[in-house]
């Protein structure tokens, strides 16, 4: 299992849209992405979550507020942002650690489980 992580700063300028977007996602498997994106703009202040899966893109905006105000710009940056390096800090890199762990010890018995099969066996020949 192998997740790679990614940031992204964009910003984009049209006739109707001045907006900037901060971000980031992670590769969950070969064909499949996750990514959360904090946006600010004219038309207001949202989170978008992303689901891409193989040529698929699932996209879901919570629309936070349509005022630019600076408290609610400012909590809905720092409280997902603060919560992700919670729960990975706390949760999920414990959790792989235990996980690996784990599995090298199952892979050293199965392997001196080995060891002892072939040493039976050579004393039997």
């Amino acid at each position: 299992f192998s997740s790679k992580s990614h940031g992204r700063i964009a910003g984009r300028v049209g006739s109707t849209a001045l907006e900037i977007e901060v971000g980031g996602g992670r590769k969950i498997s070969d064909l499949s992405t996750v990514r959360m994106l904090y946006s600010i703009g004219i038309q207001g202040i949202y989170w978008k979550f992303e689901l891409h899966r193989g040529g698929q893109k699932l996209i879901i905006p919570i629309l936070l507020s349509t005022h630019l105000n600076p408290v609610i710009a400012t909590g809905a940056f720092i409280i997902p942002t603060s919560l992700y390096f919670l729960l990975k800090t706390f949760i999920v890199k414990p959790y792989y650690l235990k996980r690996e762990k784990q599995k090298a010890l199952e892979n050293m018995e199965k392997t001196s489980a080995q060891v002892r099969e072939a040493r039976a066996a050579a004393e039997k020949a």
